[in-house]
């Protein structure tokens, strides 16, 4: 099993972390700030996919 983490919950980190999760990965997304982390949750990575994916961990990295 491998594990990703990605700095960053912009448009990248979001393909990145859909792409890590086809593969099975184990995904942790962190950003400096909240609202691209609640972005990414609510608005980007759903409407690209479909819903939100439980499996990928997001952190504040402050």
């Amino acid at each position: 099993m491998y594990r990703v983490k990605m700095y960053g919950a912009g448009s990248s980190g979001n393909h990145l972390a859909n792409a890590s999760r086809v593969l099975g990965w184990d995904v942790t997304v962190c950003d400096v700030d909240e609202v691209p982390l609640n972005r990414m949750k609510n608005e980007i990575y759903p409407g690209r996919y479909g819903k939100w994916d439980e499996g990928i961990k997001l952190f504040n990295c402050v």
